[in-house]
């Protein structure tokens, strides 16, 4: 097997469509939760076909895992470290439900994201996307039975603590006592540190995933509608979750790597220092859209990107892969077009991008 992934052995994803997907950067299968449960998905011929793919010599040969593994075939590609290489790397592998049917429901906006993450974006867009799915009483009948077999739930939207679909998820686990679990959520650290004790108190592992892009006011124009004040008075606050409850309380803050924070990661090092239980990750390096992909900066930018990597960065080596990348066309002229319209005043934060405008 040349090209193998341990996800759709073990793991089961929905997309925040609410259809089924192989794995959370995995394409959608046209399969949706409002007609099939996931006892009856994992059965499906569609999963049992690409895991059959993924046992034989070369999975890519396979026209559905082109589909369904597309954004990974593409990393890999540019030379990036895929989420299939992370995974397969791993020392252990836990398998997972990762419900991000819970909704696109956010009140962010952020450059990098869609209309299938933002509710506002997709208002902003006039597309009528529902916010969050409440699947048949079936679908939940079955997940009280099916969820007693995995120790690890995933959740990311959109934002998680505003989808009534995941309030009900942390309630019917509660309801079946499968308490003894982790809990991993992405969040934009707009909930309060009490929300976040709350889940401490019922579930025995907690491990949040805190959204940020950027030092300062570029986290502002990165993540729409954010206000830096009060993201560094949520890092503050949940940081101090992790001293108070050590053995059930992980947090991570995390990066969406692309052409705009790439290069300056650096900013985060003191304040890293001043953390010794928490980490800072950058492993998701952005693949889509195009236009914010470091994959396309130019040769001279990323060797000085280079030079300025941090060290205090939970595993950096996939921004390192970003940057080593060779890429010798001229699409970053046609990204600095698009970033025009998202961030009107770019230039005076970026302005080692104004040579190649």
């Amino acid at each position: 097997m040349s090209w193998y992934c341990i996800n759709p052995f073990g793991s089961i994803s929905t997309d925040t469509l609410g259809y089924y997907e192989v794995c959370c950067e995995g394409r959608p299968s046209g399969i949706h939760v409002n007609d099939m449960t996931i006892s009856e998905y994992k059965n499906s011929d569609y999963l049992n076909e690409i895991k059959h793919a993924f046992k034989s010599k070369d999975a890519r040969e396979n026209e559905l895992v082109k589909e369904a593994c597309a954004f990974c075939i593409k990393k890999e590609k540019e030379g990036a470290i895929s989420k299939r290489i992370r995974d397969n790397n791993q020392q252990y592998f836990e398998p997972y439900l990762e419900l991000k049917m819970i909704g696109n429901i956010c009140n962010y906006a952020c450059v990098m994201c869609s209309s299938y993450s933002s509710s506002i974006i997709a208002e902003e867009e006039g597309l009528d996307i529902p916010k969050y799915f409440d699947p048949p009483e079936k679908w939940w009948n079955d997940f009280k039975e099916i969820a007693l077999e995995y120790k690890t739930f995933k959740f990311s939207g959109g934002e998680p603590f505003m989808s009534p679909t995941f309030k009900k998820i942390i309630r019917t686990l509660k309801e079946i006592n499968h308490t003894d679990v982790s809990l991993q959520i992405h969040t934009n650290g707009s909930v309060s540190s009490k929300v976040l004790q709350k889940l401490i108190d019922s579930f025995s592992n907690i491990n949040i995933l805190f959204s940020v892009d950027a030092w300062g006011h570029r986290n502002e124009l990165i993540r729409k509608n954010s206000n830096w004040e009060e993201t560094e008075e949520r890092i503050w606050e949940y940081a101090n979750l992790v001293y108070s409850n050590p053995t059930k309380f992980r947090l991570n803050y995390n990066f969406c790597v692309s052409i705009l924070n790439i290069g300056y990661l650096h900013e985060f090092d003191d304040f890293i220092s001043t953390f010794g239980k928490i980490k800072f990750s950058c492993t998701n390096t952005l693949t889509w859209p195009d236009e914010l992909n470091a994959y396309y900066l130019p040769k001279e930018i990323k060797q000085m990107y280079l030079k300025r990597l941090p060290t205090g960065f939970d595993n950096i080596k996939p921004v390192e892969a970003v940057l080593s990348s060779k890429y010798e066309g001229d699409q970053f002229k046609k990204n600095l077009q698009y970033l025009s319209l998202k961030i009107p005043t770019w230039r005076e934060y970026w302005p080692e991008f104004l040579p190649y405008e």
